[in-house]
């Protein structure tokens, strides 16, 4: 019985369209992780340098993409000032 089910398994696993549909998953879950760590970081800078932001950070962040995060992030990083970091959060996810 054990055999028949390793011979099954071996099938599936040989199958392209199954292939296609885990290697999609996978990346699937690699930008899901990359998101969440990009939204992550850019709240622990925005609770360093201006906490009273971080409630607007964490509204924001689940509405941008990865490349408006790494924007945001940065610009947070540079903002001389707690407005410049307000307009930031809101110009980008606007």
């Amino acid at each position: 019985m054990e055999d028949s089910m390793d011979y099954y398994d071996s099938l599936l696993d040989s199958d392209p369209e199954i292939q296609a549909r885990e290697a999609k998953a996978a990346a699937q879950a690699v930008a899901q992780a990359t998101v969440q760590a990009k939204q992550e970081t850019m709240l622990l800078i925005v609770k360093t340098r201006f906490p009273d932001l971080v409630e607007l950070a964490k509204q924001q962040a689940v509405h941008l993409t990865p490349d408006q995060l790494d924007l945001i992030t940065q610009q947070i990083v540079l903002a001389p000032n707690q407005d410049m970091a307000r307009f930031a959060l809101g110009d980008v996810a606007a």
